[in-house]
């Protein structure tokens, strides 16, 4: 139980670097990715939002990580009035996104099968354990990138029937990538040069 808790952990701890990964890859182009050079007729108001929410950084580098999990984007301007933009509308542009997760839960996976919590950790069992840890943390997380102008909404869509792709994306990154750490973790040529700590 303990080393199941521990490797839940570390799948949460996974979605937090792939969050400081994914503010590394936008915040020195924040404009350009959220479609500020755009012509009126074709952009989705995404800078208006953030710049009339007060700018708030780390709730629009949420939109730009959920969007790398295929989560679609929500605007509501009015009661009733809404808009659902594509599920990579900000991946697409920024197409590295997709390597923050994938990297977080390598490394994620390394780490956790380098840690003497069991002998002989089998990869696939990390991977499944991190998997629950990345999924709770990203879940609980998207409820925080909402942006309110007073007015108007903007916020990843999770629940939005018409694109659930987040629902094998999400699990498919630490299952995976953490996986594939895991094994490298636990190979015999890195056990010889990096022995675990006791």
């Amino acid at each position: 139980m303990r080393v199941a808790l521990q490797r839940a952990i570390a799948g949460a701890a996974a979605y937090l670097l792939a969050y400081g990964l994914a503010a590394a890859l936008t915040l020195y182009r924040l404009p350009t990715l959220l479609g500020r050079h755009l012509a009126p007729s074709r952009q989705q108001q995404y800078w208006e939002y953030y710049v009339a929410a007060g700018e708030p950084t780390e709730a629009v580098v949420g939109w730009f990580l959920a969007s790398a999990h295929r989560v679609p984007m929500m605007t509501v301007t009015e009661p009733g009035s809404t808009g659902v933009s594509a599920a990579d509308v900000f991946a697409a542009r920024a197409p590295s996104l997709y390597f923050a997760p994938a990297l977080a839960c390598l490394v994620a996976g390394f780490v956790a099968a380098r840690r003497p919590w069991e002998r002989a950790p089998v990869p696939v069992g990390v991977g499944a354990f991190l998997t629950v840890g990345y999924a709770a943390a990203f879940v609980a997380s998207a409820f925080q990138f909402r942006v309110d102008t007073g007015s108007e909404r903007a916020f990843p869509a999770l629940f939005n029937y018409g694109s659930l792709q987040w629902v094998v994306f999400v699990p498919l990154f630490p299952l995976v990538f953490g996986t594939l750490g895991a094994f490298v973790g636990t190979s015999v040529s890195v056990r010889q040069l990096m022995p675990s700590v006791e």
